[in-house]
Parts: C-alpha cells; sequence; structure tokens
C-alpha cells in the first residue's frame, strides 16, 4: 500500500509533460509518465507512493510535440 501525492502545475495547450521520481536527490530519476498532453491552466498527476519512510523527489519535463 502506499498514500496519494498530488503534483499540480501550470500547462500550455500543445505541450506535453513526463513526471519523472526520485528516492533520493543523489538517486537517478525514473519516469512515471510519458507524452502526458497539457490540459490549460493547469495539469495534476496523482502518484501512489510506496510506504517506506523515505523522501521521494519529483520534476516535470515540458516537451514539444
Amino acid at each position: 500500500g502506499g498514500s496519494r501525492f498530488s503534483l499540480h502545475w501550470t500547462s500550455e495547450t500543445n505541450r506535453y509533460y513526463r513526471v519523472e521520481r526520485a528516492a533520493g536527490l543523489g538517486e537517478g530519476f525514473e519516469p512515471l509518465t510519458e507524452s502526458l498532453l497539457g490540459s490549460p491552466p493547469e495539469n495534476v498527476f496523482t502518484d501512489l507512493v510506496p510506504r517506506d519512510g523515505r523522501a521521494y523527489f519529483y520534476r516535470i519535463e515540458a516537451q514539444r510535440p
């Protein structure tokens, strides 16, 4: 099981987004989504975070089609 964590960001039309997560600052990021279509004015992505006591870090990459 895990808990839900939602990311919200301002999005643009004709733009795709990739959400990535890392288990620590020294760890590599792994993709959680590929080509998530922008839905202005805001996109939301909800992640199911493992309950392992670790801090997770996220980044969102904007991509052009």
